[in-house]
């Protein structure tokens, strides 16, 4: 929808929707991401969830192009301002998607530490209903070399952060 004066289109409808866990145990964070994309605007709208290790956290959407960034607040001791905390905010994840136009993705991410960074790489997972079939399963990989499964008369090579899907054997 256009409205006069204004020179971009409102889109009502979310580029994509996520829910997201970290992979590591004992993992969790408030994690800050702008719905729009404009992480660079000055009035950009900011939201703020929590994320655990257990438990997927709550759907959220965005509006904005790929990708989408996640940044985290970080509180740290600083005797030059007049309280005793300085709050910095940083990136510590982005997450690159392909966007299908007029269709909203719908994906489950995973925050995954990488050894001696301070960033996540982030992987995801489909959660479309239509990319689920009625018994079907998703297996994903987290080794660093491909895998090998078999379920019931169906085989399949996993590869190095890949995921393949298996399906319920008919009788």
């Amino acid at each position: 929808m256009n409205y006069p004066g204004f020179s971009q289109e409102v889109q009502t409808k979310p580029t994509a929707l996520f829910s997201a866990v970290f992979w590591d145990r004992f993992t969790s964070k408030n994690v800050t991401y702008a719905p729009w994309g404009n992480y660079d605007d000055k009035n950009a709208t900011w939201i703020t969830l929590q994320v655990g290790f257990s438990t997927p956290s709550q759907p959220f959407a965005y509006y904005g192009k790929s990708p989408i960034r996640f940044f985290e607040t970080i509180f740290s001791e600083d005797e030059n301002q007049e309280g005793p905390y300085k709050q910095t905010t940083r990136e510590f994840a982005e997450f690159s998607f392909d966007k299908d136009f007029g269709i909203t993705k719908e994906l489950f991410l995973i925050f995954l530490k990488q050894q001696n960074q301070s960033k996540f790489r982030l992987t995801s997972l489909p959660l479309a209903q239509e990319s689920f079939e009625y018994g079907s399963f998703l297996c994903y990989s987290q080794c660093k070399e491909p895998l090998y499964l078999a379920y019931g008369k169906q085989k399949q090579a996993l590869g190095v952060g890949k995921y393949v899907k298996f399906k319920q054997d008919e009788k």
